[in-house]
């Protein structure tokens, strides 16, 4: 049984939850630069058409967080990098990896980065979750696959895969059985329905990931890098192949998509429902003879989200500290909610007296209704544990006995408060057990948890208790452990903090 590699086996089944207090996220750009010192009398609200009273407003300048505003999950600046797989060159894809691990080296205190990559057939694989293991994420992105320790939620690294990447050692270049580089034959080697139904996935994987995040807090950017597609595959209007293409066929029948250009829109309304920008980056580059609408692909996508399209450039580098800088202060207008009757909400932000040329990007929508999140997406449980984000779902205690070079983490689940979810059945769950030094998770181990029925009865007088034993070299550590038990996902967190002694 693995309780937590299943994201949606155990989702919630309680019902939707209604909205109470909106965030709405706000970016102002002037001449290609980020515009701060504003104020909440420089903003305009309006919801459905109608002026909103902005009930709590807040700035926060990343690039000026203290680390300990920077642990604040609601001070934070999510990035999500989301390598495309599909719709990139293998040697466009390089370069990316290249520059995303340069983004992740000179980022600033209240940055926290995720890695995955996007195919067509296979979706999104969120290789490492949110987090501050710049080992861990440096890995992601010169390998583009999961580590190989057993742990759900890859916040785990083995010795060797930690050592080898603070040696330096790159070990390759793209995910094992994925395509890459079809986008070097999307130009004409396949049939035009071939080509919709990749896009269709792409689009679709993109909206899913939206609402996973959906719960997470944060300022919240999914960051493609990707080198787009044939926009013609929506539309329909042909495009005049540009100097680069010579040679190669054209796209067979290309011709309005009604079907491709409604999952557009549901991409971003899902986007903006869930807080959520969606920001891209040329990684292929500039091309011979460029012109705009070789990006339009990506400008459609990101638009509506509030996202940004970095493109024009061979420099990727660049364009994802570009993006960093134009993205470095957030105004956040937060409102009551009222019932509207409506399903979505749109949004209006509006500039008061702000400098000439200044443009705002924000969400522009919202639901009056969210779904309970997925108590077993990876994701979220994730940032849990990397958060200390407390749980009432199933008591967990727990406390580290050590010695020299070992520590023994003993944890009590008072699982009798879960009685009434067993109903005569096996009360089954899992331990997730985390030892970790500073931002880095540097052992792990998982138990499961089974309780016949007959025992059952006695857990309301005495808890499940669990211990493990982990070497240790001497040093300061936290032991951080996640329960998840029953049909509904009850959850239990627990963290001790403990130090480990030198030998005598």
């Amino acid at each position: 049984m693995a309780v937590f590699t299943a994201a949606g086996a155990f989702a919630q089944l309680s019902e939707s939850t209604t909205v109470e207090v909106v965030q709405v996220p706000v970016y102002v750009t002037a001449h290609g630069a980020a515009v701060a010192n504003l104020t909440r009398n420089n903003f305009r609200l309006f919801i459905n058409g109608k002026p909103q009273a902005i009930d709590y407003f807040d700035v926060l300048d990343f690039a000026k967080l203290s680390a300990d505003e920077a642990r604040d999950p609601r001070q934070r600046r999510l990035y999500l990098l989301v390598f495309d797989l599909t719709f990139s060159s293998a040697n466009s894809l390089q370069r990316a990896q290249k520059a995303a691990e340069k983004m992740i080296e000179s980022s600033s205190e209240g940055d926290t980065f995720g890695v995955g990559t996007l195919t067509s057939f296979q979706g999104v694989n969120v290789i490492v979750p949110f987090s501050h293991d710049r080992v861990a994420l440096v890995r992601a992105i010169r390998n583009l696959r999961p580590s190989r320790t057993p742990d759900p939620l890859r916040l785990a690294l083995t010795p060797a895969e930690r050592e080898g990447i603070s040696g330096g050692i790159f070990r390759g270049g793209s995910a094992d059985g994925v395509l890459v580089g079809a986008e070097e034959t999307a130009m004409g080697a396949f049939e035009s329905h071939y080509l919709r139904d990749l896009i269709e996935n792409t689009i679709g994987d993109l909206a899913d990931l939206a609402a996973r995040l959906a719960p997470i807090e944060g300022i919240k950017h999914v960051v493609l890098l990707s080198a787009g597609f044939d926009p013609s595959l929506i539309h329909g209007i042909p495009r005049t192949p540009n100097y680069s293409e010579i040679g190669r066929n054209p796209l067979l029948r290309p011709e309005f998509s009604p079907v491709l250009l409604g999952a557009l829109i549901k991409m971003h309304r899902t986007f903006t429902s869930s807080s959520v920008f969606l920001d891209a980056i040329d990684i292929g580059g500039l091309r011979a003879m460029q012109r705009m609408s070789d990006n339009e692909a990506l400008y459609a996508m990101t638009l509506d989200t509030g996202g940004e399209v970095m493109d024009g450039s061979n420099d990727l580098g660049r364009s994802m500290q570009r993006l960093s800088d134009l993205q470095h202060v957030a105004y956040v207008l937060s409102f009551n909610a009222h019932k509207s009757g409506r399903a979505y909400n749109k949004i209006v932000v509006k500039l008061v007296d702000a400098p000439r040329g200044a443009h705002a990007s924000y969400r522009q929508s919202y639901a009056s209704e969210l779904d309970p999140p997925d108590s077993g997406d990876p994701l979220r449980l994730a940032d849990i544990v990397n958060n200390d984000i407390p749980q009432t779902g199933v008591t967990t205690d727990a406390h580290v006995e050590t010695t020299a070079g070992k520590a023994t983490l003993d944890v009590n689940v008072a699982a009798g408060e879960l009685l009434t979810q067993a109903l005569g059945m096996t009360l089954e769950g899992e331990a997730l057990l985390y030892i970790f030094s500073g931002p880095n998770a540097v052992a792990f181990d998982r138990k499961q948890i089974a309780v016949e029925p007959r025992a059952i009865p006695a857990l309301a007088a005495a808890p499940v208790r669990l211990r493990q034993t982990f070497d240790l070299p001497p040093g300061r550590y936290a032991a951080k452990v996640l329960i998840r038990f029953g049909v509904n996902g009850s959850l239990g967190f627990a963290r001790a903090d403990f130090t480990v002694p030198a030998s005598p």
